[in-house]
């Protein structure tokens, strides 16, 4: 966690952050949850601290054991999953997204690509987000 927000939120890791009275990982979570047509559970691949944050979804989300690097956790979620189907990968640290905003982002993927990553200009994120 950098710096700036170990100051601001003594906390080890940065998906339990509150905004809004909720962590950041529960607000994903929940927002991902969500979706529709959706098919739990979703897999959340953490540390071991983020454990009691996932439990009060029951069988609609799985807590797994991070890895040693992003790939390794990417990795375990989709080897979770099974790679059965295209997966949708959510950091937590975007407390506003909702799963309105996930719908249409998966509803614009051509059914024939393999990888989509959503690209936002840092004027227009500004100009949302002042």
């Amino acid at each position: 966690m950098p710096r700036r927000l170990k100051e601001r939120f003594p906390l080890k890791v940065k998906s339990l952050i509150l905004y809004q009275g909720k962590s950041l990982l529960t607000r994903g979570v929940e927002a991902t949850l969500g979706i529709p047509d959706l098919v739990p559970p979703v897999a959340i691949v953490g540390p071991p601290d983020i454990r009691e944050e996932v439990a009060p979804f029951g069988d609609r989300a799985r807590w797994l054991l991070e890895g040693e690097t992003l790939m390794d956790n990417v990795m375990r979620g989709a080897e979770y999953l099974g790679w059965k189907h295209s997966f949708l990968l959510v950091s937590p640290d975007l407390p506003l997204a909702t799963s309105d905003d996930f719908a249409r982002f998966l509803a614009s993927v051509p059914p024939e690509a393999e990888m989509c990553v959503p690209v936002i200009r840092k004027e227009d994120f500004v100009a949302a987000f002042p």
